[in-house]
């Protein structure tokens, strides 16, 4: 029932336009991740900033970054066997950077069955809001994730 309920939750923050702002992304971002590996062993490091302007976000660019982050975190649950999963996330005017590192096992070949697909979703969705996706791993090094776009993306129904 904790799970439907989170769910439940996330589903109305995304849907919500009063949450289409910076403040509210950020702060919902941080208290995800923290929750997300609070009962795992993996030692999670947030560093997001603490002073955040206000500025209205696209919701799609709100929505479809949260779910890059969101399939992100559960690769390193699933797949990298880390110890230790840093993210970062730092904004520069309307643009924002995040990374998302881990020291686990790697991707030894980007076509592993079930986390292929998992990775081309998360390459559309940054492409779909004008964003960059960057893996960089190998066998036994550990990944790096990068996040790259700007807030001001609209969409063709807001033109």
């Amino acid at each position: 029932s904790k799970a439907v309920v989170a769910i439940l939750g996330e589903i109305i923050w995304t849907v919500n336009p009063k949450h289409d702002n910076l403040q509210s992304l950020i702060a919902y971002l941080r208290s995800y991740v923290a929750g997300f590996f609070e009962h795992t062993s993996v030692q999670c490091t947030i560093n997001f900033p603490e002073n955040v302007p206000a500025m209205a976000i696209s919701p799609d660019v709100k929505h479809n970054l949260f779910l890059v982050i969101k399939e992100s975190l559960n690769n390193v649950i699933k797949h990298a066997n880390a110890s230790a999963v840093h993210i970062g996330f730092h904004l520069a005017g309307e643009s924002y950077y995040v990374e998302i590192t881990d020291n686990g096992t790697g991707i030894s070949k980007m076509t592993t069955p079930g986390f292929g697909n998992g990775l081309l979703n998360m390459q559309r969705r940054m492409e779909a809001i004008n964003g960059t996706f960057v893996i960089n791993s190998g066998k036994d090094a550990g990944t790096v994730i990068t996040l790259q776009g700007a807030f001001d993306f609209e969409t063709e129904s807001s033109v």
